[in-house]
């Protein structure tokens, strides 16, 4: 996907995020209650693949939350809060895409961290650094 232009790569990457979304709410439970926040969040439990931006490796993870704006996942492992990360939201799609995202918090739990992340496909320069991530397939 080099060579595209930033904006396409972003279109790519939110029509990923959107696909996701209108699965989890299929599948979800709505959180009702959304205080303060911008966005609905969808709550389910389904495996990830998550790509550390300095890692070389992905970090096995489960959903916690999704919304437009971004998702929770829990792992095993910190991941601090600033750094950047690449999401598989669809890790059984062979040519699913990575949605770049950088982490907010990092939240020890009984089950290991909870890591909440906002989405960034509106940054070009993350949407372009998504496609240069490699692209396993575990199916």
């Amino acid at each position: 996907m080099h060579g595209t232009t930033d904006n396409s790569a972003a279109l790519v990457l939110q029509r990923e995020v959107d696909r996701f979304i209108r699965f989890a709410g299929e599948r979800s439970v709505l959180d009702a209650s959304r205080c303060r926040r911008r966005h609905r969040r969808y709550h389910r439990s389904w495996p990830l693949l998550v790509s550390v931006a300095d890692g070389h490796e992905d970090v096995p993870a489960a959903l916690h939350d999704a919304s437009e704006g971004g998702v929770g996942f829990l792992c095993q492992q910190r991941i601090a809060a600033g750094a950047r990360v690449f999401v598989k939201l669809f890790w059984h799609e062979e040519t699913g895409f990575r949605i770049p995202a950088t982490v907010r918090h990092a939240t020890p739990t009984p089950h290991g961290w909870l890591i909440g992340c906002s989405f960034d496909v509106a940054d070009p320069q993350a949407c372009e650094e998504a496609f240069s991530v490699p692209r396993p397939w575990y199916g």
